[in-house]
């Protein structure tokens, strides 16, 4: 038998491809003799991974150029058991497939030059799962550097941007970064913890801060998945041209389906498996939607759907598979769910209309609607690849590992309690919930997650409170005994430890939570808020961040991270960031409410007219309440005794009776007034709460609440709520730690304790 390998020439000769196709047969023992030959005399044999096997194909194909293998790097082939399997290949130029400036690479690197360390070894990572990379190590000097980093980063079907504190301050990854992002190729990767720059938060990083260069870890797996998404690089006209004078012959479909062929001789049968091992992850189809003909705005929609739910999907971290089903070859039953829509253009607005139904028997289990003027089509495409990325991740990952004690009936139920999860609706939530549970009592992420809300619940106070904690901690303890290591079970635990002087017990679990599962979206939530509540908002800005960049986005995750970048007094970034999510919520009151916020409490008060004066953001604000706000504007903008009065007068006015007494000094600090704010306080009927909505301490340390952390009487205050102890046990909040500290916090604690 003789081995093919095509001879060049030229000078700088690109990677061979080989086309490995392997067949498990059951040979007789009678054409036993033609193992050794196709086996290299034994030096490839079943269960050996792609690394081992390189070597060998190399030196029977009498190749000395790498052996480039298209298959995940590190994973086993699964052929263990089989008594016999033949190899066929296919070996040819491939001009398409360099790593030099030369090919079409299949990854743009982005990074900042003192992370090249770090990017080598994530580059030869991916070279090493079989994918090209084009970085600036094959820049030479003849070549233009703007022209060649503009050829490539066009061409790369994945552009990755490697995120660190040098790389967010360049303003050439930042640029890298917006092309990318502007054309659907941005892969982020977070090499270091930092704060990713505001215009890309949204776009969830992949976190290799940890990452030591196992193919196996969770986290490069994410990263393989989502690559995978990204389709193949774009060539380039000279590629073309190249491509074009190759012999027919030698084309890349021809030597493929001949390797196939020689497969099936050598084998004498010829076993075709469609469906992969995905280790039983969940998979949707994205059929065709219903469109009308020259209903150009519901075709745009449309375009690209499932790609970019796929990557909205695989970049949270989940193993859920979706794939286009109206591309060529895709199987039409391969998948577990199929994924249909019905768009049209009426009168100036786009309807879409999604349902999730079974492929099994068509049955719709799930369905949404979005309605948005035409003009805002793209906006749309995202709400609803947002919304189902949420809902899907939320349902069917959870329920992928069991599915024998979850049934149809029962996970389109959950399918709506993890849509409602967003919605304000908490009772209709728990409701749909306790049904879940009901359903599929062995359901050890349905009780995690009617113990998350029940503890929601419990915080917000009320008739129902002592309930909702009981039925938190029964369903968090049913969810531990069928699944120990479920890690919102412990967070819902921590929820119902809302007493300040809980707030070391509440970390506890959620430390607990975050140890079961550090990409735990909820838990980094939670841990972040509590952090907050105690003054240490600089930590907890990196907690917000893992929550929005865990799992599909969800807006109080992303609200989250805007609040604390404002608390942080990152103005500028917490307005651009709050502007996108906007885009991808425009309905929702919090966001908007937020805006005016930002803009009367946090940014330069002399623009706050323009935000109140918006219709869209103050749909929600009473007229008395849009008074005040323009007062404390006011206020702000000019200090005086006589604004800082009229502003005064109003809040009194609005904030009646002592259950309104912290709004009322939360609104007294921001116009400065502290004999106002130290009196509501004191006229509290109860102490405030470790939770991340209510009354909580957290306006405590927020930027305009400066002049109310520098009063004597602050210090004794934070002792009498016992977060001075907390300090004390821990560590300082981050306003006794800085440099322009009013006090000394220790010795006025101390002096304090004597």
């Amino acid at each position: 038998m003789r081995w093919c390998c095509y001879s060049r020439t030229d000078t700088h000769p690109e990677p061979v491809v080989v086309v490995v196709v392997i067949v498990a047969m059951d040979m007789a023992p009678a054409h036993g003799s033609l193992l050794p030959v196709l086996t290299g005399a034994g030096n490839l044999r079943a269960g050996m991974s792609i690394d081992d096997m390189a070597p060998t194909l190399e030196a029977m194909l009498h190749c000395s150029q790498q052996v480039q293998l298209k298959l995940c790097g590190g994973r086993r082939l699964l052929l263990a058991g089989l008594r016999r399997f033949a190899i066929a290949w296919a070996c040819y130029d491939d001009p398409g497939q360099g790593d030099s400036g030369s090919g079409v690479a299949d990854i743009f690197l982005s990074y900042k030059r003192e992370d090249r360390a770090r990017a080598e070894v994530i580059v030869a990572a991916l070279r090493k799962s079989g994918r090209t990379v084009w970085w600036d190590e094959g820049l030479t000097p003849r070549q233009a550097w703007d022209a060649t980093i503009e050829q490539e980063i066009a061409t790369a079907a994945s552009v990755i941007v490697l995120w660190s504190p040098r790389s967010v301050a360049s303003d050439w990854v930042r640029s890298e970064a917006h092309y990318a992002q502007n054309h659907a190729k941005l892969v982020p990767i977070l090499i270091e913890p930092c704060t990713i720059p505001l215009a890309f938060m949204l776009k969830q990083a992949i976190d290799l801060s940890h990452w030591r260069g196992s193919p196996n870890d969770p986290a490069w797996c994410k990263l393989i998945e989502w690559l995978d998404t990204q389709g193949p690089a774009t060539e380039s006209p000279r590629l073309r041209d190249r491509r074009a004078r190759l012999p027919d012959w030698l084309g890349r479909k021809t030597l493929i389906v001949a390797a196939f062929a020689i497969a099936a001789l050598l084998a004498g049968l010829f076993v075709y498996r469609s469906k992969a091992d995905h280790g039983g992850a969940p998979s949707i189809r994205v059929a065709a939607f219903d469109t009308l003909p020259g209903d150009q705005a519901a075709a745009s929609f449309s375009q690209g759907f499932a790609a970019d739910l796929a990557q909205i999907v695989t970049s949270g971290g989940s193993k859920l598979r979706v794939f286009d089903g109206t591309a060529a070859g895709a199987p039409a039953a391969a998948a577990d769910f199929t994924l249909n829509g019905s768009v049209r253009s009426v009168a100036g607005s786009l309807h879409a209309t999604l349902t999730l139904n079974s492929a099994a028997d068509g049955v719709i289990i799930w369905s949404t609607n979005l309605t948005r003027p035409i003009a805002e089509v793209d906006a749309m495409h995202h709400e609803a690849e947002v919304r189902m990325g949420t809902v899907f991740v939320c349902a069917l990952d959870e329920t992928a590992r069991d599915r024998a004690i979850v049934s149809l009936d029962a996970l389109k139920v959950y399918l709506q309690a993890c849509e409602a999860l967003s919605s304000d609706d908490d009772f209709q939530t728990r409701k749909l919930l306790r049904d879940v549970t009901r359903l599929a009592p062995d359901f050890a992420q349905g009780w995690a997650t009617l113990a998350v809300k029940s503890g929601y619940i419990f915080g917000e106070g009320g008739d129902d409170a002592p309930a909702a904690r009981k039925e938190a901690l029964d369903a968090a303890a049913r969810a531990l005994a069928i699944d120990p290591r479920n890690s919102d079970a412990w967070v819902g635990r921590s929820m119902t430890k809302t007493q300040i002087g809980e707030w070391s017990a509440a970390q506890a679990d959620l430390t607990q939570a975050l140890t079961l599962n550090p990409d735990d979206s909820i838990g980094n939530y939670f841990y972040a808020s509590n952090l907050i509540n105690v003054g240490r908002t600089r930590e907890a800005l990196e907690y917000a961040m893992r929550a929005a960049n865990s799992g599909p986005q969800f807006w109080p995750k992303t609200l989250r991270v805007i609040a604390t970048l404002a608390d942080l007094d990152r103005v500028d970034e917490a307005q651009e960031m709050l502007a996108t999510a906007l885009k991808t919520w425009p309905d929702n009151d919090a966001l908007k409410d937020f805006a005016v916020t930002l803009a009367v409490r946090y940014a330069d008060p002399a623009k706050a007219i323009a935000t109140l004066t918006d219709p869209v953001l103050t749909a929600g604000q009473s007229p008395a309440r849009l008074h005040l706000l323009r007062l404390e504007a006011d206020a702000r903008a000019h200090p005086s005794p006589a604004t800082v009065e009229a502003a005064a007068s109003a809040i009194k006015a609005l904030y009646v009776g002592s259950d309104n007494a912290f709004g009322a000094a939360v609104n007294f600090m921001v116009i400065g007034d502290m004999n106002d704010a130290y009196a509501s306080i004191d006229k509290m009927p109860s102490a405030l709460q470790n939770v991340p909505f209510g009354d909580n301490p957290s306006p405590f340390f927020r930027p305009f609440a400066v002049r109310f952390r520098a009063d004597p009487r602050f210090m004794p205050l934070a002792a009498k709520l016992g977060l001075v102890a907390i300090w004390q046990k821990t560590k300082w909040p981050d306003f006794c730690t800085a440099r322009d500290a009013p006090y000394d916090c220790r010795a006025v604690a101390e002096k304090l304790a004597r």
